[in-house]
């Protein structure tokens, strides 16, 4: 008879106490005052009951929800609301958008500073001490705004105190980080361009390098394809390309496959390499879990004792928020963890075939483990990018088959023409390999976008998504009570139905930073964006707002120019749709100097005063709201949002 499934993650062992003291503690300090409470109440006491005939449970567990509250605590952000003079800093993490760049900056003032540069140039890089000044946005700008929780999450993940947008006159490099971490990110650098100086095909050496190093050298339609058809994981260094990177270590040291010393040597030189690749490839919290877990499964098999995958997950689960215990509130932390528990407890169960018959069981598993993945992924899936690709599961199936073939020969080919041998032939392996895996991808994303799952769930229809998961995996494993579970499941299934039944109300959201000012109306079935100036893009995430609306896009208008159903509740000041049944007034830096007259003499319900007005405008605008009466919101403290009244056209 098989133990339960609680006997097989507890196995006598504290991994679930530990991971368990973690997460309460982490979530303790990082969360406001009542979720905190509630959250450390209902994690503790689940772990404490588990282990309730434990004697020495509830001191270990208190010594470690301590251990990693103070911890939180400590690398706690200060908020910035206020900033003076030039700021300098060392660059950390950067990435590259068309239209502009995002910087991650270390500075001895003002903490961690999230950093927008206008334009792609001037070049910068990781390691960079630079010196800049700008407009600050400060933390609690979306707080309470819908449709932003994933954003709020990422300024958590990356314990920023700010966030300071800077034109490209604006930032100066003078000088460069030569620390140790910033070694190994040269060093990666370095390798990528020799990957991009060899043989391959441009694109196939910019998925190499992405998906070996994470250098973001994948060109953006590229990468939305992967991420349209649920293979974007393929193109972030995570546990997959971790444990390629191990198979192959583990074959080239085969001939070391003895008993004894030998297989100590091997196995330690294995971890050894693992670390190495760890660290070049920037040690983000899935990489640093794949690392732990075959360092542990490695002591396993030099110790001779058998490897309990749960409890090793549940260990890396503890080292990685032990080294940064804000890693809790990121995308990448939060799926790659999420996909090897549902790999771990759905899989096998999910396959139709008995172990014993292991052709016919692997397989049946190349479906089943992106099932599994899948599902227990779904949840965050929708909270980060609202969107959950129902055909993943055969594109995973054969993506993953590709993939590592093509990882291996064009790495193997990139090798060899580095050190002067024959390569031709494994190059052009390598490229038709490439041919194949962007054939499928690019295939299979027209299909992918229309099969798409596409929502923006509330917190509450997220947690009820969440408990029947929960049920799935209890009544997979556990034999009793699976009528109540399935009534249970039913009824959740019903609630959740119900929930998706109400059509989203009409709203007016308002954003933007010194660049400029974007209204956001949207309505069911159609989500219209009106910029400031002559801007074609919108500077805010409208991803959410399709989501929730059930729109394939948005239409932007530039200008300053309000339509005329939208301007009796919203419109610019420049524009000449406003009069005195205008609700919101927006005013930017084109209209700031008028706008105290215009404000006195209409009274509009509420003014939004835009991030690009100078500092003497805003206050002569603030004096007039006051006076006339007037709410009024500055957008670089807060950004605007209410529901509109659906009747008005």
């Amino acid at each position: 008879m098989k133990p339960p499934l609680s006997r097989l993650i507890v196995n006598r062992t504290p991994a679930l106490l530990l991971a368990g003291a973690a997460l309460a503690g982490t979530l303790f300090i990082a969360l406001d005052s009542m979720a905190a409470s509630a959250a450390a109440i209902i994690v503790s006491s689940a772990i404490l009951f588990l282990f309730r005939k434990e004697p020495l449970a509830f001191p270990l567990y208190a010594v470690v929800f301590t251990a990693f509250a103070v911890w939180t605590a400590a690398l706690k952000p200060t908020p910035v609301t206020e900033i003076a003079g030039e700021i300098h800093g060392t660059i950390e993490e950067i990435t590259v958008s068309p239209h502009s760049r995002r910087a991650y900056v270390n500075t001895t003032r003002y903490g961690r500073i999230a950093l927008i540069v206008t334009d792609i140039i001037p070049e910068i890089s990781e390691g960079d001490i630079v010196s800049f000044h700008g407009s600050l946005t400060t933390l609690q700008k979306h707080v309470g705004v819908p449709f932003h929780t994933s954003e709020y999450l990422n300024s958590m993940a990356a314990r920023i105190s700010g966030t300071v947008v800077v034109y490209p006159d604006d930032i100066e490099v003078i000088g460069h980080d030569n620390s140790l971490n910033y070694r190994f990110m040269q060093h990666r650098r370095d390798l990528a361009d020799i990957i991009h100086s060899s043989p391959l095909s441009s694109e196939a050496a910019g998925v190499l390098s992405t998906a070996v190093f994470a250098t973001d050298d994948v060109n953006p339609d590229t990468r939305d394809n992967f991420r349209v058809t649920g293979l974007s994981h393929l193109l972030c260094v995570s546990g997959f390309h971790v444990g390629v990177v191990a198979a192959l270590v583990m074959l080239i040291l085969s001939p070391m496959r003895l008993t004894g010393r030998r297989m100590t040597l091997r196995y330690t030189l294995a971890v050894v390499l693992i670390w190495i690749y760890a660290l070049i490839a920037g040690m983000s919290a899935s990489v640093i879990r794949a690392a732990v877990m075959l360092t542990l499964f490695a002591v396993a098999k030099i110790t001779q004792r058998r490897a309990c995958p749960l409890n090793t997950l549940l260990l890396a689960f503890c080292a990685v928020l032990a080294i940064n215990p804000w890693q809790l509130f990121s995308a990448g932390f939060q799926l790659s963890f999420a996909a090897v528990a549902g790999i771990l407890l759905l899989a096998r169960k999910l396959n139709p075939f008995a172990e014993r018959n292991r052709l016919w069981f692997k397989t049946a598993s190349v479906f089943t483990v992106p099932v599994a993945a899948l599902l227990a992924t779904a949840p965050l899936m929708l909270l980060w990018f609202q969107r959950l690709p129902l055909l993943s599961v055969p594109v995973n199936a054969v993506g993953t088959l590709i993939f590592p073939l093509f990882i291996t020969v064009s790495g193997a080919g990139v090798i060899l023409w580095y050190a002067g041998l024959p390569s031709a032939a494994v190059i052009h392996l390598g490229d038709r390999l490439f041919d194949v895996l962007k054939n499928v991808v690019d295939g299979s994303s027209g299909i992918s976008e229309r099969y798409s799952l596409i929502m923006m769930p509330s917190i509450a229809e997220l947690a009820i998504i969440t408990l029947i998961l929960a049920l799935l995996v209890y009544a997979l494993h556990i034999n009793r009570h699976r009528k109540a579970v399935i009534a249970t499941g039913l009824c959740l299934m019903g609630v959740f139905a119900g929930c998706r039944m109400h059509a989203p109300e009409p709203s007016l959201y308002i954003d933007g930073d010194s660049r400029g000012t974007d209204i956001v109306v949207a309505r069911p079935g159609a989500v219209k964006v009106f910029t400031s100036g002559r801007r074609t893009h919108p500077l805010s995430n409208t991803a959410p707002f399709l989501a929730a609306y059930g729109c394939d896009s948005a239409v932007i208008y530039q200008g300053e120019k309000i339509t005329d159903r939208d301007s009796t509740q919203v419109a610019f000041l420049a524009d000449g749709n406003h009069h005195s049944e205008t609700g919101v007034l927006v005013v930017t830096r084109h209209s700031a100097k008028r706008a105290p007259g215009v404000i006195a003499s209409l009274r509009p319900k509420h003014v939004v005063i835009g991030a690009d007005v100078g500092k003497d405008s805003r206050l002569r605008i603030e004096r007039t709201c006051r006076r006339s009466s007037v709410p009024f919101t500055d957008l670089r403290k807060k950004a605007f949002f209410e529901n509109l009244d659906p009747t008005e056209k």
